[in-house]
């Protein structure tokens, strides 16, 4: 099946945590922008529109969304072994981040965000990986967020 998913073995491939981010980000802006095919991922718009009846087609939909998470995981844990990530990084956090922007950069590219705007996105991601990494670890932060306790 050709789409947004596809790829990510790919991606995983490269030497670095960042650079599998890079290449992934930057294929799904490539493929979302893609006049050739329709806006978006069939995982994130058929999981997002399918009705109640349909459970087996959404649980098969999440299913495959949480393997490219796991996917995404396994290799931040292989980086994190490697001493590419720091010891205190969370791969399953990181992955779960950067699993949200591919599923929120779906989501703008079929609302119409264009190809610029997208790759402004995955600009951003990738000023803000140093010191994302350094700070994923979670469980590290208190329960207070905006100052406020929660």
């Amino acid at each position: 099946m050709e789409g947004p998913a596809n790829g990510s073995s790919e991606a995983l491939q490269e030497t670095t945590a960042r650079a599998v981010v890079e290449h992934l980000l930057n294929r799904l802006v490539a493929l979302l922008s893609d006049p050739h095919h329709p806006a978006g991922c069939l995982l994130v718009k058929g999981g997002l529109s399918s009705a109640k009846a349909d459970d087996s087609i959404r649980n098969e939909m999440t299913k495959r969304r949480l393997a490219g998470e796991n996917a995404l995981r396994e290799r931040f844990e292989r980086a994190k072994a490697e001493g590419d990530l720091p010891g205190n990084s969370d791969p399953a956090g990181l992955a779960f981040y950067v699993t949200t922007i591919t599923q929120g950069m779906t989501v703008q590219a079929v609302n119409g965000t264009d190809e610029n705007e997208l790759r402004r996105l995955v600009e951003m991601v990738l000023q803000t990986w140093p010191s994302l990494v350094e700070s994923s670890d979670l469980r590290a932060f208190d329960s207070t967020v905006g100052g406020e306790q929660h």
